[in-house]
């Protein structure tokens, strides 16, 4: 009986970035441009992006700071004590991770104030405001991350320090508050319930556009179904949920539909609910 385990495989959202994250659309590495990050009127004064040209995105590389001791990057404030974040990039995944970063980074570089970019109410499942105030200077200089990369590139991408637990509590403070009701009623139902089962993210969407025909080919090559099969059989699974979008293009929704059944494994497919 599997009921006292809870595999997931967790959507990717959650659980990080792959390696390699391509830039943000608009983005420059080319010397003597300013990406789209720094061109962006934000209707405040800005530091220049001197550390935005910085192609290479190393761990660890130094900050570039100004005369006043601040961070120079194109995102930083010194005047209202502020980080912003000119832009989205990507869906609901990303957009946490750029969320997370820019938090981490204001509490390593004491900002006390984290601007978010419009378009908040895209990102469906939080009611976030304008403004996030953050308790800063808690994290000291032990965090090693490029940050003038990051910066550049409306802070997404990955930051090999960063570990599951730290993600975990930042999310945890910072963004868990400001889930939709609807969403923390689910998750209380579920709290209250819990599926024992195995729950599968089947990604569809934009990867099965890309997929094998674009440079991140890499990063959205899909597992294979029996991949799914051997986890379920190991495991013995009675049950598997899986969580896709509308368009079910995944390959592996009709296979595991057939597979499972031959197993006597019930499956539930839901792809209009978190």
């Amino acid at each position: 009986m599997a009921a006292a385990k809870a595999f997931v495989v967790l959507i990717s959202a959650a659980a990080g970035l792959q390696e390699g994250a391509p830039a943000a659309v608009g983005a420059s590495a080319s010397e003597g441009r300013e990406p789209l990050a720094a061109r962006a009127p934000l209707g405040r004064r800005r530091v220049r992006a001197a550390a935005s040209r910085d192609p290479s995105g190393e761990q660890g590389r130094e900050i570039l700071r100004g005369s006043d001791g601040y961070p120079a990057l194109n995102s930083t404030n010194a005047t209202d004590n502020s980080v912003t974040i000119s832009a989205w990039y990507g869906r609901l995944g990303n957009n946490i991770i750029q969320i997370v970063n820019a938090i981490l980074f204001c509490q390593q570089e004491g900002y006390s104030n984290l601007i978010l970019p419009p378009g908040r109410s895209n990102i469906q499942i939080f009611d976030l405001p304008g403004k996030i105030t953050i308790d800063h200077r808690t994290l000291g200089n032990t965090l090693k991350c490029d940050w003038n990369h990051l910066a550049a590139h409306y802070f997404f991408g990955r930051c090999m320090a960063v570990n599951k637990r730290l993600l975990h509590r930042t999310v945890k403070q910072y963004l868990k508050p400001y889930l939709t009701s609807s969403i923390a009623t689910a998750c209380q139902k579920e709290r209250a319930r819990p599926f024992g089962g195995l729950t599968v993210h089947l990604r569809s969407g934009d990867t099965a556009r890309t997929i094998g025909r674009t440079s991140s080919a890499t990063q959205t090559a899909y597992a294979s179904c029996s991949f799914f099969d051997k986890v379920v059989a190991d495991h013995r699974f009675e049950e598997v949920r899986i969580i896709t979008e509308p368009d079910h293009w995944h390959p592996c929704i009709g296979v595991l539909r057939s597979r499972l059944a031959s197993m006597n494994v019930s499956l539930h497919l839901r792809n209009n609910t978190i």
